[in-house]
């Protein structure tokens, strides 16, 4: 067993925390923001201060969000291994150009797009409008809900005036087919197999209605035959360019495909939410720390224990104020009721447990992710809608059509 330092940006990795402890590792964590201090409590340790951890506790470091990449030479100095602190990667997540520059020269086909210094500039769009419209998306650690899809001028105008004056963007042309991830986790020198698909369900309400959350729910499964997969193709081409940058993790590219082609439209240069929660569904063994720390340490290239011909399901548990708002810390201890003692398939995330009752942290008011497998998309189905049925909690939320 190892001790692991898990440095959170926002408390999103907090799923894979209690899950990676119950493999038997010590875990502690650390969140950069404030209001998370009631999370996980009696659960997963959380520290105030992070360095002490890992300059003489851990054996290694997990950042579960990008922008954490200056931090990597303090835990060189600190001799500890680490995966999720590289700066490239956070230019390459965070610069929505670079990403579009990136594409080019490796020859991934993306949308028509242009970069914008700030929105006043963008403007330009409405001179040569076409159908069916464009899509907004800023650079930086934006909340996900600033990226628009607008299909008709008033709204595109609306849309600029949402951000500062100053914020750089990208405006993409609207391509219309089926929205697919693919991910493949890379060492620093070479991919590990196999690669896997995600469809993700980004908008809060069923029938793909509301506000986009960035996730609600995810379809996670392993591709058996990369040689014959585009979509792994086009992810490949990356292969160099993270060699040369160090990269180690799970790295992402969203696509839509049409009968025209593949286009990318953006890459995840870090663990995905909710889409990690759906691949430990078909992770055999469950060892995820392993993987890790196999990665961290730059041991031989271990494959993914990932297994073929599965289906991995994971679902948003969510209460109010979200997605519109933070918590009120008034309503701090809410009791949710129905979770398994043992927390397995359950990936908790805004929870604490008191004298054995587990009641909402409210910080985020995510609190936690369901997960299921199946060998059919049904069966998996079936299960994980099984699961959150047994959750009881005021004002409970959840999309009941994933997948």
């Amino acid at each position: 067993d190892m001790k692991i330092l898990i440095i959170s940006k926002s408390g999103d990795g907090f799923g894979i925390a209690q899950k990676m402890q119950a493999e038997g590792h010590e875990i502690r964590i650390w969140v950069k923001e404030d209001g998370f201090d009631f999370v996980l409590k009696n659960i997963v340790e959380q520290v105030s201060s992070w360095r002490p951890s890992a300059s003489n506790w851990a054996d290694l470091v997990i950042a579960d969000m990008v922008g954490f990449g200056r931090m990597a030479t303090t835990l060189d100095n600190f001799e500890v291994p680490h995966v999720g602190f590289n700066q490239i990667a956070d230019m390459m997540e965070l610069d929505r150009a670079k990403q579009m520059q990136l594409f080019f020269k490796f020859g991934v086909e993306t949308p028509e797009t242009e970069s914008f210094p700030n929105p006043t500039s963008a403007k330009s769009i409405l001179e040569d409008w076409s159908p069916p419209g464009y899509v907004i998306k800023p650079s930086g650690n934006l909340d996900t809900g600033k990226t628009f899809v607008l299909r008709d001028h008033e709204t595109y105008r609306w849309a600029l005036e949402q951000f500062s004056g100053d914020q750089d963007l990208i405006v993409q042309r609207i391509v219309e087919g089926v929205e697919i991830s693919t991910e493949g986790w890379f060492n620093g020198e070479d991919w590990l197999t196999p690669f896997n698909h995600t469809i993700e369900y980004k908008r809060f309400l069923a029938g793909n209605l509301g506000p986009n959350t960035g996730c609600s729910g995810n379809l996670v499964w392993a591709v058996d035959k990369p040689q014959k997969d585009k979509f792994v193709e086009n992810l490949k081409k990356l292969g160099p360019f993270l060699k040369a940058a160090g990269y180690k993790g799970p790295i992402d590219i969203n696509t839509i495909a049409t009968s025209g082609g593949i286009f990318a439209l953006e890459i995840t240069a870090r663990i995905g939410y909710d889409a990690i929660e759906a691949l430990y569904e078909i992770l055999e063994p469950q060892e995820l720390g392993e993987v890790f720390d196999n990665l961290g340490r730059g041991g031989q290239p271990v494959d993914l224990p990932v297994k073929l011909g599965s289906f991995g399901i994971a679902v948003r548990l969510t209460v109010p104020p979200y997605p519109h708002r933070k918590a009120d810390k008034r309503d701090k201890g809410l009791p949710i009721l129905g979770v398994p003692e043992d927390f397995e398939h359950f990936y908790l995330t805004d929870v604490f447990l008191n004298n054995n009752l587990l009641q909402w942290s409210a910080s985020d008011g995510v609190l936690m992710k369901v997960g299921a497998s199946g060998k059919t998309i049904k069966e998996a189905i079936s299960k994980v809608y099984e699961r959150a049925g047994s959750v009881r909690a005021e004002g409970l939320q959840y999309r009941t059509d994933i997948a």
